[in-house]
């Protein structure tokens, strides 16, 4: 991404993340979800104000492949910002406001690299059974059944003590 000075001007802009809160996390945290912080933004959110464009025809919007970076680029303007978390630019929206001249740009933050996104990119389960076949990894050692997925580990085997019988008692 071309980033270097070539002239234009820097335009005004602001950057902000954005959870989506429901009534549960405002009144008591009642979702289950951690309280609300810069790690916990499911979006982030670009704001440019561009005086003088009157459409967002006039505007080059790039979000990079891998996340980190925004351009955007008209005859008067350039402006690159790197991003505080990663993103999935496909799955993001940019809106003109031609009476404010201001883009504002919501792009949604990729996954955690959890232990899901991780198996998705490894081709789902069987590529987690192809990349541990190929380590000599056997996964039913590690509880893992058919599918790469966890089993429920069996329940423990217990054997009981014969209880003694009551003692017998004579009646007198």
């Amino acid at each position: 991404m071309d980033d270097l000075p070539d002239g234009r001007d820097v335009p005004w802009h602001d950057l902000s993340l954005r959870r989506a809160v429901s009534a549960g996390d405002v009144f008591g945290g009642w979702s289950g979800r951690p309280g609300p912080g810069a790690s916990d933004a499911d979006h982030v959110v670009l704001r440019v104000r561009v005086p003088g464009v009157a459409s967002a025809a006039e505007l080059d919007l790039d979000v990079a492949p891998d996340g980190l970076r925004v351009m955007v680029r008209s005859a008067q303007y350039k402006l690159s910002v790197p991003l505080p978390r990663r993103v999935r630019p496909d799955g993001g929206s940019a809106k003109f406001n031609r009476d404010a001249a201001e883009l504002r740009v919501e792009m949604p933050v990729a996954g955690d690299g959890g232990a899901e996104e991780a198996l998705a990119a490894m081709g789902g389960s069987a590529g987690l059974e192809r990349v541990a076949a190929e380590v000599g990894i056997d996964l039913s050692a590690l509880g893992f059944g058919a599918g790469g997925r966890a089993e429920a580990p069996p329940p423990p085997t217990t054997t009981q003590a014969p209880v003694p019988s009551a003692p017998q008692y004579e009646l007198i």
